[in-house]
């Protein structure tokens, strides 16, 4: 009786294949597979470390950037008197940042009340003979890094201790901005970041009456 398979049958594998053992063209596909699987791994590897490595420089530069173009609004007043009774109140607004400052909301409290220019302040204060009294706009104003501006200032006899009477108890409150649009809102006590300025409405202090 014949050994051979029967017609038609599938041959069967070789030997080598049939004891578990890859022949030589087999384990050459199997090394390239391999190293085809490992290169594509360090190859997402390192765009991993990329993106990483320029999220960390956007956030560095981002950071650097913010740093140069920071504002700090601040406020001071200047008051003198003299020998003669000629006596001068300055108030001062100035920016001691290093990046331009964007004043965009401001509102004054006189007494709980909200005040909204500064001419209603020296309506308050009456006539005065002899009197020197000017104001400047503040709000929608930009500062530049160092400059400072005399927002509001008097000068004759009396008229510091005048102006004094009027503003006695007084809350101020303004918000400026960035040129990146980051915004600060500067209180009676502490600066706070702010997502936007809030809008006072009918208490927002505007630079001239009407306006």
């Amino acid at each position: 009786m014949s050994d051979d398979p029967p017609s038609g049958a599938p041959a069967p594998p070789p030997e080598s294949a049939a004891r578990g053992h890859l022949s030589p063209s087999e384990r050459f596909f199997a090394r390239m597979a391999a190293a085809q699987t490992v290169t594509a791994v360090v190859a997402v590897l390192i765009s991993c470390a990329a993106m990483y490595a320029a999220w960390t420089q956007a956030d560095a530069t981002r950071v650097q950037l913010e740093a140069q173009t920071w504002p700090r609004i601040v406020s001071y007043v200047n008051m003198n008197a003299d020998a003669g009774r000629t006596e001068s109140f300055e108030f001062v607004i100035a920016n001691h940042g290093v990046g331009p400052a964007e004043i965009r909301a401001m509102r004054i409290m006189l007494d709980g009340e909200p005040v909204t220019s500064f001419q209603d302040i020296f309506d308050r204060m009456g006539e005065a003979d002899g009197a020197e009294r000017s104001y400047s706009y503040v709000a929608g104003r930009i500062f530049a890094p160092g400059e400072s501006a005399s927002v509001l200032s008097v000068r004759g006899a009396g008229e510091a201790a005048r102006l004094m009477a009027v503003i006695g108890v007084m809350e101020a409150e303004l918000c400026f901005c960035s040129i990146l649009d980051r915004c600060w809102l500067a209180g009676p006590e502490a600066y706070t970041p702010v997502e936007r300025c809030p809008d006072y409405g009918g208490a927002q202090f505007r630079n001239q009456p009407g306006l």
